[in-house]
């Protein structure tokens, strides 16, 4: 075996011994999380939401109250991420991106810097967007309202 090949199979077999899991692993840029909870009444009829970008389709879901739904992502060079939802409940429904800013969620929302974790609470009157601050606590801003 010549030396080139057998350093190869050496550093196979190491690296083989390490669990990577690199289709989580965020190499050259940061992890981000969506989360969308549902804050409707519980007598009411379920959210029906679906969320996608270019690349993912999460398909349709359905929320009960306080239930939630959020997924993972790395973000794209050039900040070229982008998901957005349409949701559903009763005879209300919008659609509106849900991420497509690093530094704020999404442009030209409410100002959330420093987080990773954009938080959508759906609510009667509307759409709330928010983000966990140091000590734990939701902090959230109304950004949209159904159509009707």
């Amino acid at each position: 075996m010549s030396h080139p090949s057998s350093l190869m199979i050496i550093l196979l077999l190491l690296l083989s011994m390490f669990s990577f899991d690199l289709t989580r692993a965020c190499f050259m840029d940061k992890k981000y999380h969506v989360k969308i909870i549902d804050d409707l009444p519980s007598d009411s009829p379920q959210l029906k939401l679906h969320c996608a970008s270019k690349d993912d389709d999460f398909g349709e879901r359905w929320l009960s109250s306080t239930q939630d739904f959020t997924w993972t992502f790395c973000g794209q060079f050039f900040n070229r991420t982008l998901y957005y939802c349409h949701f559903w409940w009763d005879s209300k429904e919008n659609t509106f991106d849900v991420f497509n800013d690093p530094e704020s969620c999404i442009h030209e929302g409410p100002m959330i810097h420093n987080t990773y974790t954009c938080v959508w609470i759906v609510k009667p009157e509307g759409f709330y967007l928010g983000y966990y601050d140091n000590d734990g606590s939701l902090v959230a801003d109304f950004t949209h309202d159904w159509n009707k």
